[in-house]
């Protein structure tokens, strides 16, 4: 088996078979002679390639054009990956197995019949950026999020605590009822589900701004008596986030 350290050359052949690389380590943007698939059969990570980008875990494949570049960057809890080479170039990057396990024990003896077996169960997952769906992505994160998060967490939840609770946190002239602090705080740890998917620096810091955005939201909700303030806020942040996102994938 290959070791993850190994250097990687800006124009390599394809290394076929189990391939096992280390947490939070990652690829400088590279290119294969071959078409071929990856396999993700534990762990996870990200790859940014000719396709889009994506964020992918076991029993999901990608797809590789003859000579298409891409870079990968391996979570914390690193990756095993079997890589089958393809007689032609695949039309989408990014599929699914519903048995990963199979196709790796068949690989073992014959790699042809696995990349048989992988074809024959391979489903297509639509996760290309595309004019449609990027519009959903950024009407869901710019006009759906802020409403349905902040009605209940901050109309709700903050000033029926606000309610309870007495006290407020002072820093200078900035002043806000604890309760917007606490509710923040909980909305935060709802995301450290990220620490499972992404090198811990990202999800450390996506923790820090999603906390001080609760407690700016909060602030705002206390301060106009509404949640509209809030709520939008909320959508544009988020609307904001995803907008630079889009385009700093398109200029990959």
């Amino acid at each position: 088996m290959k070791s993850g350290s190994a250097a990687i050359e800006q124009l390599a052949r394809t290394f076929t078979g189990r391939d096992s690389w280390g947490a939070d380590c990652s690829l400088p943007r590279h290119r294969h002679f071959e078409p071929y698939a990856a396999l993700i059969l534990s762990g996870g990570y990200e790859e940014s390639g000719s396709f889009g980008r994506y964020r992918v875990r076991a029993g999901q494949v990608l797809l590789h054009r003859m000579f298409d570049a891409h870079f990968d960057r391996f979570h914390r809890c690193g990756a095993c990956v079997l890589n089958l080479l393809l007689d032609e170039d695949p039309d989408c990057g990014l599929g699914s197995v519903a048995d990963p396990d199979a196709i790796a024990r068949l690989a073992e003896a014959d790699s042809r019949a696995a990349t048989a077996a992988l074809k024959q169960q391979l489903c297509p997952l639509e996760s290309t950026l595309s004019p449609t769906n990027v519009f959903g992505w950024l009407f869901f994160e710019g006009v759906y999020v802020g409403p349905t998060e902040e009605i209940p967490f901050r109309a709700l939840l903050v000033t029926y605590l606000a309610a309870t609770m007495p006290g407020k946190l002072r820093i200078g002239r900035f002043a806000m009822n604890w309760a917007g602090v606490i509710v923040a705080l909980i909305l935060a740890l709802l995301h450290a589900t990220n620490f499972d998917l992404r090198a811990w620096p990202m999800a450390l810091g996506q923790q820090v701004y999603a906390f001080l955005l609760g407690v700016l939201y909060a602030y705002w909700l206390e301060k106009s008596g509404s949640v509209v303030a809030s709520s939008i806020g909320h959508n544009v942040s988020d609307g904001v986030e995803y907008a630079l996102l889009f385009g700093w994938i398109a200029l990959l």
